[in-house]
């Protein structure tokens, strides 16, 4: 594990401790029945956008006050889904950025995923009561830990995106009953990326697993590729935080798959 991944999870033990403080409600109802799995189609990309102010591999993507506009032009352009980065140190997002981006969709049927480093149940319970539909799980990080974790997020009807890097991996999070698996082309612990990888693992897959693609996707080549490879859907980020206009960007993708 590198130092900045090391000192990330650092981070996020200190954050449970302060959740160990806090008493957390059930989701609201207007967000149980969203879900990513049912709108998953066999037949087409879906694309999950990502509202992501910066990264530690890429420094500041995008400066803005609130996703308030950005999720407007997501919407407008076609999105079958949203991911919103909550962690504050390195991402510069924060947890009110997924409520307002609940609140935000709760007349929508677009569900929303979590993006942080989840290492414990409490991190569940809070986006849970959030509104959240989804958290991301990462294998790199939680090791064996990731199916106490699913199961737990299973319990409470969360879904879980188990992300995986490697054919190790993949065959623990098959072996664990993930439902949705994102396979990340960005190795957490170099930062290399590599579009190679998702296509190439995406074949030892079992057709009854979903199937996210993750990082390392620059151009519309790119998610041509990714949906002749089968996959269910497809995560962007950088793409979207530094185009001039998201909502045409997206149009554009649909259009060409």
């Amino acid at each position: 594990m590198n130092s900045i991944l090391q000192e990330i999870i650092a981070q996020k033990k200190l954050e449970v401790e302060n959740l160990k403080h806090q008493i957390f409600d059930n989701r609201r109802e207007n967000n149980v029945h969203k879900s990513f799995k049912s709108i998953f189609c066999k037949d087409e990309l879906l694309i999950i956008g990502e509202i992501k102010r910066k990264s530690p591999s890429k420094g500041v993507l995008r400066e803005f006050e609130g996703p308030h506009l950005l999720i407007e032009s997501y919407i407008s352009g076609g999105v079958g889904g949203v991911s919103i980065l909550t962690d504050e140190k390195f991402f510069a997002g924060t947890i009110n950025d997924l409520h307002l981006v609940v609140e935000h969709l709760k007349n929508s049927p677009i569900p929303v995923l979590r993006k942080d480093f989840i290492i414990d149940k409490l991190q569940i319970d809070q986006s849970n009561a959030l509104g959240a539909n989804a958290i991301l799980l990462i294998v790199s990080v939680l090791k064996t830990k990731t199916k106490i974790l699913l199961d737990y997020a299973k319990k409470l009807g969360i879904e879980a995106i188990v992300e995986i890097h490697n054919e190790d991996e993949l065959n623990y999070a098959i072996s664990i009953g993930a439902e949705i698996i994102g396979i990340n082309n960005r190795d957490l612990n170099s930062f290399k990326e590599d579009i190679n990888l998702c296509l190439n693992l995406i074949s030892k897959i079992p057709g009854n697993i979903y199937t996210v693609a993750e990082s390392a996707i620059r151009s519309i080549d790119d998610i041509k590729k990714i949906k002749a490879a089968g996959f269910n859907a497809v995560l962007i980020g950088e793409m979207l935080m530094k185009a001039n206009n998201p909502s045409v960007l997206i149009r554009s993708m649909r259009e060409a798959i």
